[in-house]
């Protein structure tokens, strides 16, 4: 975890979005409050491309 002290912001993503929620969780229980669950990759995909679905 302590690759991620110091980071503006921390995006989890998986699959389905399930394992992310548990990433952010275990994450904030550790003390990082900079955490952004993307839910799944398809969800990170579109904001970093900027593409959004409508």
């Amino acid at each position: 975890m302590s690759k991620f002290k110091n980071k503006k912001n921390i995006v989890v993503f998986c699959r389905s979005g399930a394992r992310s929620s548990q990433a952010k969780s275990i994450l904030e229980q550790n003390g990082f409050q900079n955490v952004i669950n993307g839910k799944t990759w398809q969800n990170v995909k579109e904001v970093v491309s900027g593409v959004t679905e409508k």
